[in-house]
């Protein structure tokens, strides 16, 4: 985790009155000395490790990845349980994806229902940088459809642990803890509608905002976030397709 998160997690588990941790910052990592220690590994903003090639990455994943002290039944070693966090899901290209996933799975030999994560992500990258290139926005949106349907369903929703309200109420065991603790969940109602009678100039300035709004020929006009197409020509020249190319692709 990064440095200045430390405090926050050394207060919330002294709360819950957990003692066996160890709490590692990003930079830090090179110094564990003993891996196999760790059964359970949480890694906090976790959209950090996108990048395969920085040094840290590679710390962390031999960190996952190395097996445990404890052994099974069957005498072998057993794997670590690894859980990625993030509440900032911006760095969400097919490459970064994989990148973390690949902390704690095989990249040829996954647990999952596609086991040459190697190979289908490679579709998926090659797929989207082609995107990048296309011009026609309709065709670009499309594509992206198509790529992140299947990551979500093949890769993202198997490894994803969601908790709403819903889940709490629908599982007995969840259901059996918030019981025993008192918490109820107030039922949420279908929203009231409100009328309120606008004077006629308020009315008209309503009527006005909302034309300027919607209307195509006079009104606000919408476009899309295109820096670099205003940079100076020998800036620009570095960038493919810098006139069309959308900032969401950069």
């Amino acid at each position: 985790m990064p440095p200045a998160l430390k405090e926050n997690w050394v207060d919330t588990l002294n709360k819950f009155e957990l003692k066996n941790y160890d709490i590692i910052t990003n930079g830090s990592i090179h110094k564990i000395t003993d891996p196999e220690k760790y059964d359970l590994i949480i890694v906090d903003e976790a959209h950090k490790f996108r990048n395969d090639t920085a040094e840290v990455y590679n710390e962390l994943q031999k960190l996952c990845k190395t097996k445990t002290k404890h052994h099974l039944s069957d005498g072998t070693k057993a794997e670590k349980k690894v859980m990625l966090i993030t509440a900032t899901p911006l760095n969400n290209r097919p490459s970064d994806i994989a990148n973390q996933v690949y902390l704690f799975q095989d990249a040829k030999d996954s647990t999952l229902e596609v086991s040459n994560l190697q190979h289908f992500f490679r579709k998926k990258i090659d797929a989207y940088k082609r995107l990048k290139e296309n011009t026609n926005i309709a065709e670009v949106q499309e594509g992206v459809k198509v790529i992140y349907q299947e990551i979500r369903d093949k890769v993202i929703a198997p490894l994803t642990i969601r908790r709403t309200r819903t889940d709490l109420k629908i599982h007995n065991q969840y259901k059996a803890d918030l019981d025993q603790q008192g918490i109820i969940f107030p039922d949420i109602k279908k929203p009231i509608k409100v009328f309120y009678q606008l004077s006629p100039q308020v009315e008209e300035l309503y009527d006005d905002t909302m034309r300027l709004l919607s209307h195509e020929i006079d009104g606000i006009k919408y476009y899309r976030y295109q820096a670099i197409k205003f940079l100076k020509p020998d800036k620009k020249s570095k960038y493919k397709n810098a006139d069309v190319a959308s900032g969401d692709f950069s």
